[in-house]
C-alpha cells in the first residue's frame, strides 16, 4: 500500500505541475465536491498543520509570572489563526504557563468555514443555508486536522459539544425558534446581532441585510448562542489572564470580543498583515474598529524621520506587483494602460479626473458611527450623480479586484449597480479583473476618493488629495480630507482640487504607510509561504530554531500578554 501510495503520489505531482502552468488548481479544487476532497485527503494520509511533537525536547526556563491563557482559534479549517494561534500556545506551555483552547467538534450549524460557494446551487438561488457545515461533509477534515494540531501542542482542549447539556440545546432551540431575520439577538445583555449579521452577509458574499433568509439567520444565532454558552463554563472553570484569537468580528469570533469585554478580560485580536509572515494585533478591540480611532498624535506620526518615509515609498513602489506581501490582487499589471483606457472610452483631455475606490460590498459590515453615508453604495450613488451632472470633471471608478479574486467571491458586484448602467462620456467604469492598476491610475488623478478601502493609506505617496467618507483606517491621521457631512463632500468635490492641498499631508499619510507595514505589523520567521503565495505553513525547523533563542519573536508575545500592553513590531518599543 506503501509503495502504491508513493506511485500515487509522483504521478499526481506531475499531473498538478503540468496543468498548473495553464490554469488555476485552487479553482478546480473548490469545484470539486466535498465528499470527493474527503476522501483523497484521506487516502494521501494529508496533515493540513504541522505536528509539534516533531521537535526537539527543550526545557525552556518556567516564567514566574504563571498566567492563564485562551485561544478562541474554534474553527478548524481556519489556516492563519490554527497556525498562529498553536505556535504561540506551544511556546507558553513549555515556560509553564497555564493553556486552553475551544474547538468546534461538528456542533455549530453554521461558522466561518460554510460558504455559499460550498453550498448546493438551490442555496445560491434563494440565499440560504439548507445543509448545516457537518451535513455538507465540512466537518470531519475540520475538526480532525486542528484536534490533531492542538493535542500536539499539549494544551487544555475544549469542546463545544461537550459543554452544552442536552437541556441547554432545548432552551437555545426555543429561543431560535420565535426568531425571525433580523431580529435582535441577545445573550444576559450581550447584543449579538451585528455579529449575526456580519456572519450571513460574509457566507452570503453580499452586502444587503434584506435578503437575509429567517434560517440562515438562525443558523448563526444558534451558533452564536452556543459560544456564550461555552464561554460561560470555560471562564468560570479556569481563572483565565488574556484570550487571543483572529478577527474580532462575525461568528464566532465578534461574539468572543463581547464575552470576554462584559467579563473584564483582557483580549488580544489579529490578522495577517499584508507583508509576507507578518501579523498586526490590537488589545481589547477588533483592528477594524481600534485602527480608524487612533490619531496622528497617539501615533507619533510627525517623529517619523526621513530614513524611515525613504523606506516606506520604496516599499509602497513594490507594492504594485506585491513582490514582498503575501496577499497581492494584481501581480500582472497592464503593461500598456493608456491605450486600455482609451479602448474603455476614458478621453486623455484638460478636465481634472477623479478616482472613486471601491471595497467588496459584504467585507466586514459593521456599523460606524462617523460615516456620512449608511454604506458604501450610497455614497457611489451619490458620486455618480454628482458627476453626471458636472461634465467638466472626469471620474473613474475602479472595482476591487477583491471582487473575484478574493478566497469568498463577491456576489454583489459594484458593476451591476442601477446608477453605473448607461454612463456618460466623463465617466469611466474598470471593472474587477481589468489589470489596469489602481497604481497607475492615482498617478494620473487630481483628486482620490474612497470610502473604506486599506489602498488609502498607499495613495499619499502621489501627493494628491484623498477625500475619504468612509471607515479607512487612514482616516482621522491628517493624511485624508474627511468631510463632517454629505454637504461638505460635495462642496469639496464642486471646489477647484488645487485648492485642497492646505487639507491634507502626504507626509501623514506616509508616516501612518510606515506605521501599518513596518512599526505595527509583528514579523514571525518560522513561517512559510507556499510558491503561489496563497497559502503558508510552519517550518518546523526554523520554530525550533526561535524556541532556542533568548530574544526571540515568542519570548517578545510572551511578555505583551503576559503584562497586557500593546503589541507592535520589537523595533517600535
Amino acid at each position: 500500500m506503501f509503495k502504491l501510495r508513493k506511485k500515487f503520489l509522483l504521478f499526481y505531482e506531475k499531473i498538478i505541475i503540468s496543468i498548473s502552468k495553464y490554469i488555476s488548481i485552487s479553482s478546480i479544487w473548490l469545484r470539486v465536491p466535498e465528499k470527493i476532497k474527503l476522501l483523497i485527503k484521506k487516502f494521501l494520509k494529508y496533515r493540513k498543520f504541522p505536528n509539534y511533537a516533531l521537535i526537539k525536547e527543550i526545557d525552556l526556563k518556567k516564567n514566574d509570572q504563571k498566567k492563564s491563557f485562551h485561544f478562541g482559534t474554534i474553527i478548524g479549517n481556519h489556516n492563519a489563526s490554527n497556525l498562529l494561534d498553536s505556535s504561540i500556545a506551544k511556546y507558553l506551555i513549555l515556560k509553564g504557563h497555564n493553556v486552553s483552547v475551544l474547538l468546534c467538534d461538528e456542533a455549530l450549524p453554521a461558522c466561518l468555514n460554510t460558504s455559499i460557494w460550498k453550498s448546493s446551487h438551490t442555496d445560491r438561488l434563494k440565499n440560504d443555508l439548507t445543509l448545516s457545515p457537518k451535513e455538507q461533509n465540512l466537518c470531519e477534515t475540520c475538526h480532525g486536522q486542528s484536534l490533531k494540531l492542538w493535542e500536539s501542542t499539549n494544551a487544555k482542549i475544549y469542546k463545544i459539544s461537550e459543554l452544552i447539556s442536552e437541556v441547554e440545546l432545548k432552551k437555545i432551540s426555543i429561543k431560535i425558534n420565535s426568531l425571525k431575520a433580523l431580529d435582535k439577538i441577545l445573550y444576559k445583555g450581550l447584543d449579538l446581532t451585528e455579529d449575526v449579521i456580519a456572519g450571513c452577509l460574509r457566507y452570503l458574499c453580499k452586502g444587503e441585510e434584506n435578503i437575509i433568509p429567517e434560517n440562515l439567520y438562525k443558523r448563526y444565532a444558534e451558533s452564536a448562542l452556543k459560544i456564550c454558552l461555552c464561554y460561560e463554563k470555560i471562564i468560570a472553570e479556569d481563572n483565565i489572564d488574556v484570550g487571543v484569537w483572529v478577527h474580532g468580528i462575525y461568528v464566532p469570533h465578534g461574539v468572543l470580543n463581547k464575552i470576554f469585554r462584559k467579563n473584564k478580560i483582557s483580549f488580544y485580536n489579529y490578522n495577517t498583515s499584508y507583508r509576507e509572515k507578518r501579523f498586526y494585533f490590537t488589545r481589547n478591540e477588533t483592528y477594524h474598529k481600534q485602527f480608524p480611532k487612533e490619531t496622528a498624535d497617539y501615533l507619533k506620526l510627525k517623529e517619523t524621520s526621513k530614513k524611515q518615509i525613504q523606506s516606506i515609498k520604496e516599499y509602497l513602489k513594490s507594492r504594485e506587483r506585491g513582490s514582498q506581501d503575501w496577499q497581492q490582487f494584481n501581480n500582472n499589471p497592464e503593461s500598456s494602460p493608456q491605450e486600455k483606457l482609451k479602448s474603455l472610452g476614458y478621453k486623455f483631455d484638460h478636465r481634472d479626473l477623479a478616482i472613486l475606490y471601491t471595497n467588496v460590498v459584504w467585507d466586514a459590515r459593521l456599523h460606524f458611527q462617523e460615516n456620512i453615508y449608511p454604506d458604501m453604495v450610497s455614497w457611489i450613488e451619490d458620486t455618480v450623480n454628482f458627476f453626471k451632472l458636472n461634465s467638466n470633471k472626469k471620474l473613474i471608478i475602479r472595482i476591487h479586484p477583491g471582487e473575484l479574486i478574493s478566497h469568498s467571491v463577491s456576489r454583489e458586484r459594484v458593476e451591476e449597480l442601477n446608477c453605473l448602467k448607461n454612463l456618460p462620456e466623463n465617466i469611466t467604469l474598470i471593472k474587477p479583473q481589468s489589470r489596469i492598476s489602481s497604481y497607475y491610475l492615482a498617478s494620473i488623478s487630481s483628486l482620490n476618493i474612497l470610502f473604506a478601502t486599506k489602498l488609502a493609506m498607499e495613495l499619499s505617496i502621489y501627493e494628491k488629495p484623498i477625500i475619504c467618507c468612509g471607515d479607512a483606517w487612514v482616516r482621522g491621521k491628517g493624511a485624508t480630507i474627511d468631510p463632517r457631512s454629505i454637504k461638505e463632500y460635495k462642496e469639496l468635490l464642486n471646489d477647484d482640487w488645487r485648492n485642497l492641498k492646505n487639507k491634507y499631508s502626504s507626509f501623514l499619510g506616509l508616516a501612518y504607510s510606515y506605521y501599518f507595514f513596518e512599526r505595527k505589523p509583528i514579523f514571525f520567521p518560522y513561517f512559510k509561504v507556499a510558491a503561489d503565495r496563497k497559502a503558508f505553513t510552519i517550518n518546523l525547523k526554523k520554530y525550533q530554531e526561535e524556541l532556542n533563542k533568548n530574544n526571540s519573536i515568542l519570548n517578545y508575545m510572551e511578555n505583551c500578554l503576559i503584562n497586557k500592553i500593546d503589541i507592535n513590531n520589537k523595533l517600535d518599543v
